[in-house]
């Protein structure tokens, strides 16, 4: 089967997974649990552990390169992202007011650098549990799927969609 083939396969996956969740009502917030179950967010207020802004920026560093230890598969990476990375769990209590400007990471062209931080906003926006995330990682997948510099952005960005879409039959926790 061709890439494009593929491509469209899974985009229409995606759609078709929004369009329902759009008509069926699907809201926004929640961490997904263990057993794939969506819990409420839990909110800061204004003062609490900082800006997302902060967060994002410091997952740019080449710190967090070595916090994650170069780990070579995406279950590898949500291990150590949440067991080494508080920049992470910063976004993740911020919750649902750190979603935009998450967001915003994805309105962009990938950078070639791009890989770990998006792959970690990925994350951050599965573990906060937002549904407005879910039209912006498809137009992301639609336009850098196969760009050839995502890495595993791609898979992360797809398991999230999976995730917020509470599709079920894959492993939620990896």
């Amino acid at each position: 089967m061709s890439r494009s083939v593929l491509r469209q396969a899974l985009l229409c996956l995606v759609y078709a997974g929004c369009a329902l969740l759009t008509a069926c009502g699907g809201g926004s917030g929640g961490d997904t649990s263990s057993a794939g179950q969506t819990q409420p967010a839990t909110a800061v207020s204004a003062g609490g552990t900082g800006s997302s802004a902060s967060a994002i920026t410091a997952l740019k560093s080449d710190a967090i390169l070595k916090k994650i230890d170069f780990q070579p598969f995406p279950a590898n990476i949500r291990a150590k992202a949440d067991a080494k990375v508080p920049e992470l769990a910063q976004l993740v209590a911020l919750g649902s007011s750190a979603v935009e400007d998450i967001l915003n990471e994805f309105r962009r062209p990938p950078g070639l650098t791009d890989d770990v931080e998006l792959s970690l906003l990925a994350y951050a926006l599965e573990k906060i549990g937002d549904t407005r995330a879910i039209p912006v990682l498809a137009t992301w997948l639609d336009n850098y799927m196969f760009a050839g510099s995502s890495g595993w952005t791609s898979e992360f960005v797809t398991h999230t969609i999976k995730v917020l879409q509470r599709q079920s039959g894959f492993n939620t926790r990896n």
